[in-house]
């Protein structure tokens, strides 16, 4: 079962999801923040990078990541900043 979901269909339900009465048992939020949250949420298709730098025969070494420009020290078979597919 794919567990992700799509940008805008996360959008669609902060829309629908207004509070109609406030009660001491409800906490407002702000509509504003949580809609600029979802935007920076990254989207739903997989991102694909590939190594660049030297390391030994075992994965360890200096890496950049070809999607981000982050540096790891291993070979992931994904990027640990950004979670590009590496493989």
């Amino acid at each position: 079962m794919d567990d992700t979901i799509y940008r805008q269909a996360a959008i669609d339900v902060v829309r629908k999801c207004l509070v109609k009465e406030v009660t001491p048992a409800h906490m407002l939020i702000n509509k504003a923040e949580v809609m600029t949250e979802l935007m920076m949420l990254p989207s739903a298709q997989p991102r694909r990078g590939k190594w660049a730098g030297k390391g030994d025969s075992e994965g360890f070494g200096i890496f950049i990541c070809g999607t981000c420009g982050k540096f790891a020290m291993m070979k992931y078979d994904f990027c640990p900043n950004c979670g590009a597919d590496m493989r």
